[in-house]
C-alpha cells in the first residue's frame, strides 16, 4: 500500500519527530505486529521525503533547508515490533581516519 502523497497526511509523524528532536537521544515506539512496525517506519521515511520536497518549494536554493529537512538528523530503525527514532550523534562511536 503506497504512502499518502500529501505532507498534511502525517501530523502524527511530525509530532513524534518534533518530540524526538526535543528529547535527549530519541524515541522508542512499540507496535502490536511487525507488519504495523514496518508500515509505520515507512511512513516516517515517506514524510521526510515529502518534507524535503516541500522545503525545496518554500526556501530559495541558497537556503540551508532548501531540499532538506530539519528531521534529517534523525535515524528511523525497525527492530521487530519496535521502531526507534534516534538522534544521530558522532560522539556515539569512535572515528578514525584511514591510513
Amino acid at each position: 500500500m503506497p504512502y499518502a502523497a500529501s505532507i498534511t497526511s502525517y501530523p502524527d509523524v511530525q509530532k513524534l519527530f518534533d518530540q524526538a528532536l526535543a528529547s535527549e537521544r530519541g524515541l522508542q515506539l512499540t507496535f502490536e505486529t511487525e507488519g504495523e512496525a514496518t508500515f509505520q517506519a515507512g511512513r516516517f521515511n515517506a514524510y521526510r521525503v515529502r518534507h524535503r520536497r516541500e522545503n525545496a518549494k518554500i526556501y530559495p536554493a541558497d537556503h540551508i533547508l532548501h531540499g532538506k529537512s530539519e528531521y534529517d538528523g534523525l535515524m528511523v530503525q525497525r527492530r521487530g515490533l519496535v521502531v526507534l527514532i534516534k538522534k544521530l550523534d558522532i560522539n556515539q562511536f569512535n572515528v578514525e581516519e584511514l591510513k
